[in-house]
């Protein structure tokens, strides 16, 4: 009975208890049912009261124009999309780059700035006075994703009319096409074909029968070239280039080289890169006499670096003929201070060809026939520092030449019968030992201007020669660029400053040093259409050169820039 009535009260209490979990967890439900419901009417309630006007975002876009210099890419992976804008040219101008410099001006294929936009193409022209002229042509050719191709033409030209018989005329076009394949290898063919016109302002006189005052020279490019354009399974980068160039004038000159150039790269490990350069170059000149000249380079150099130090080691194996030699080519890198102070010291040395194509790139005023050309030989010793201070770069160098057959103009004809002749420059070889010193600077002071300066000085002893004639002892260029109302005005400044020349003694018009102040600047209407304007030799400079030679004065070219897609 007493047993019956214990269940009896064990079982009551669990009945209250089971009611009471149950209560409990209905009222914590209905609670929670509550609140979601509240809150959901007060959302909606608050929805409904949402002002119904429209809101427009609007995203403030201009894109910027900024220099479009030589852009090389080596892609590292597989090209999937179509690349980068690329024109690939270097605008080699023959004429005398004192007695007529005509303004840069630059390509500039695309725009960059806040989401840039690619144009593939651009034109420019431009005339000015005394009468010159400028026209460029660029255009970029995607085929696909693996095939593209570029063109670029140039044209400008000077037509004094203040000075007899001062013209000049240079005219340019060139063309590549490249193919990535599959295989990570990137194919390329070249070619090009210029034209330059120079002439003689002073009197005329019977040359080979002929009696003129201009030259034309016709030169004609062409080449290929075999690279990796991503890693391979040897972990090795090399590049293999084959060009040959072909080079006449209205005097029966020709002027024809071969060249065979290639770089292979292998790293081993974090520290390690060994790198092998090796070329092959042939010079054939003929006029009335034919000269041939050729000599074979090798340049194995092993690297290490770590942290702030940094090694190189290697050798130049040079081959010219029956001669062969092998020089040093080795360098040591030491950071002092971080990325602020490096110091470097090192050796090298080199065979330089000099060819007609050289000689007229420098000094256009040259002799029709030449009785020989030759290799010059150098041996380099070096040794600076440099480094960057709060975005402030700088390099400065110094050391020593000992060139054996170097090239010094002179004037061709006898001085005691020059009254009737035109000046014509031949090289004449001697050996020299040249001493000198440079410092460069860069400078970027705010955020859309940037200054850059370069220093050189030069101290040349020859052998035979009593002097190192026109080639000026001190260089002096400083410069800067400004951006401004987000991109669309673009200044820029220049100042040359060259020391006058040295050069044999007679009755002809004395060489002065170069003074050169030159400003330019673009301005952009439109993202597609821009204006320009060069403002050259402010200080309208009559210096001279190169002997009864006058620079061009005061001169001013403007006109307008095209871009398209």
């Amino acid at each position: 009975m007493k047993s019956s009535r214990i269940h009896a009260r064990k079982l009551s209490n669990l009945r209250m208890r089971t009611i009471m979990k149950f209560s409990i967890r209905t009222a914590f439900s209905t609670i929670c049912t509550l609140i979601f419901l509240s809150l959901t009417w007060s959302h909606l309630h608050a929805q409904d009261e949402l002002p119904t006007s429209e809101v427009e975002v609007v995203k403030q876009f201009e894109a910027r124009l900024v220099e479009s210099n030589r852009i090389n890419i080596q892609p590292e992976k597989e090209v999937v999309q179509p690349l980068p804008l690329n024109f690939e040219y270097e605008v080699l101008n023959h004429q005398e780059e004192v007695t007529y410099n005509p303004p840069e001006i630059k390509p500039r294929g695309y725009r960059t700035g806040r989401g840039p936009e690619i144009y593939r193409g651009f034109l420019k022209a431009g005339a000015g006075w005394p009468l010159n002229y400028l026209g460029q042509f660029g255009y970029r050719f995607d085929i696909d994703r693996q095939r593209n191709a570029n063109i670029f033409a140039d044209l400008r030209g000077l037509n004094d009319g203040q000075v007899d018989d001062r013209k000049v005329m240079n005219a340019t076009i060139q063309g590549d096409a490249n193919y990535y394949t599959d295989l990570g290898l990137k194919l390329s063919g070249f070619a090009g074909f210029k034209r330059d016109m120079f002439q003689y302002y002073n009197p005329p006189v019977e040359i080979d029968s002929l009696t003129t005052s201009k030259v034309n020279y016709n030169d004609f490019t062409v080449g290929a070239a075999i690279q990796n354009y991503k890693e391979n399974n040897f972990g090795i980068d090399y590049k293999l280039m084959i060009e040959g160039n072909f080079l006449n004038s209205s005097f029966a000159q020709k002027n024809n080289t071969f060249n065979i150039t290639g770089q292979v790269n292998k790293k081993f490990g974090e520290s390690f890169v060994l790198s092998v350069g090796l070329g092959s170059f042939n010079d054939n000149y003929k006029d009335i006499d034919e000269i041939k000249q050729n000599y074979f380079e090798l340049n194995p150099v092993l690297t290490y670096s770590t942290g702030r130090f940094k090694i190189s080691g290697g050798v130049f194996v040079l081959s010219s003929g029956s001669d062969a030699s092998i020089k040093p080519d080795a360098e040591v890198e030491v950071g002092i201070v971080a990325n602020s102070l490096h110091a470097f010291v090192g050796a090298d040395g080199g065979y330089k060809i000099n060819t007609l194509r050289n000689f007229i790139s420098e000094n256009p005023f040259m002799a029709h026939t030449m009785d020989s050309l030759r290799i010059t030989n150098t041996n380099h010793y070096y040794g600076g520092i440099k480094g960057n201070i709060n975005g402030i770069s700088y390099n400065l160098q110094g050391g020593y030449r000992l060139q054996k057959n170097l090239p010094i103009f002179q004037i061709q004809t006898p001085l005691d019968t020059l009254a009737d002749h035109f000046l014509l420059y031949e090289p004449v070889f001697d050996d020299a030992t040249n001493i000198y010193g440079e410092l460069s600077v860069s400078m970027p002071l705010l955020e859309n201007l940037n200054l850059y300066s370069l220093i050189r000085y030069d101290h040349y002893e020859m052998d035979e020669l009593p002097e190192a004639y026109y080639i000026p002892s001190t260089r002096i260029q400083i410069g800067g660029k400004y951006s401004m109302m987000e991109g669309r005005l673009n200044l820029g400044a220049d100042f040359n400053f060259l020391t006058a020349v040295k050069y044999p003694e007679n009755e002809f018009r004395e060489p002065n040093a170069v003074f050169d102040i030159n400003l330019n600047g673009e301005y952009l209407f439109t993202d597609n259409f821009g204006a320009f304007v060069q403002l050259n030799n402010l200080a309208d400079s009559r210096y001279i050169r190169w002997q009864d030679y006058e620079g061009l004065g005061l001169n001013v070219l403007a006109g307008i820039s095209l871009r398209f897609k």
